[in-house]
């Protein structure tokens, strides 16, 4: 098993357990897809934004987490988030309430469900790119249908 592939599973393993344009479909989108399954066009969508349109104009809903901000900023949230509203780690839960997971060394886990299937979304890079799409590297590592170990790698 590669390096990689070691790492997501590892992030994934422990995870169990203002609204911005470019994350959200088009009002009045119709569903594209109403299959509870990614089609072989998502492997060729690298940025967020884009791959968070499409999946909820294909029906997916986001999976809102309650505990967004503890999942960003942990205990300290509140304390650090009034020093620094306008700090992106501040406002990630409201650009992506779907945020269950993020780790210190740039892993995050978005849910999404459909048809009563659930989609675990692991992404990978900066979170500054939340702000400017595409400009930092954050990627979409793969996903998987339990949002546990049995991710799909996009190589």
């Amino acid at each position: 098993m590669e390096l990689r592939q070691l790492m997501v599973t590892a992030f994934l393993v422990s995870a169990v357990g203002i609204g911005f344009e470019a994350y959200a479909a088009p009002v009045g989108d119709k569903v594209v897809n109403s299959s509870a399954e990614l089609g072989p066009e998502y492997k060729e969508i690298h940025i967020f934004p884009e791959f968070r349109k499409k999946l909820l104009a294909d029906g997916w809903e986001a999976e809102k987490n309650p505990d967004c901000h503890d999942a960003v900023k942990g205990a300290l949230y509140d304390e650090l988030c009034s020093k620094d509203p306008g700090d992106i780690s501040c406002r990630l839960c409201t650009i992506t309430p779907e945020l269950f997971r993020m780790t210190s060394d740039g892993y995050l886990l978005m849910k999404y469900k459909k048809s009563g299937v659930s989609l675990g979304v692991t992404l990978y890079g900066d979170t500054r790119d939340f702000d400017h799409p595409g400009e930092y590297g954050l990627s979409i590592v793969g996903w998987d249908y339990e949002a546990g170990m049995n991710v799909q790698l996009l190589d």
